[in-house]
């Protein structure tokens, strides 16, 4: 799996943050050709310092898991992180 990285540290909200989140959906679909996104879940989170709601989607490919979409935004809204991380197997 092609993997994806985006991290800011400035103020944003919540319309900027779907974009993002739409951003890494689109790119993470051109590096790795047709996956479909399932939302696994939300909770809060302590990450990298910042309190805040972090969301998981499955990456699937022709219905098998090839990884997770991870978005982490803090509390304040001006620390936001999107990443892929593998399948542990």
């Amino acid at each position: 799996m092609n993997h994806y990285n985006f991290e800011i540290k400035a103020n944003f909200n919540q319309i900027e943050l779907n974009r993002q989140i739409k951003y890494a959906k689109e790119i993470i679909a051109l590096r790795n050709g047709k996956v479909d996104f399932v939302f696994v879940g939300i909770n809060n989170k302590q990450f990298n310092l910042y309190h805040g709601i972090h969301e998981m989607y499955s990456i699937l490919q022709s219905g098998s898991p090839i990884g997770f979409l991870e978005v982490f935004r803090n509390s304040s809204f001006n620390y936001l992180t999107i990443y892929t991380s593998p399948i542990n197997n």
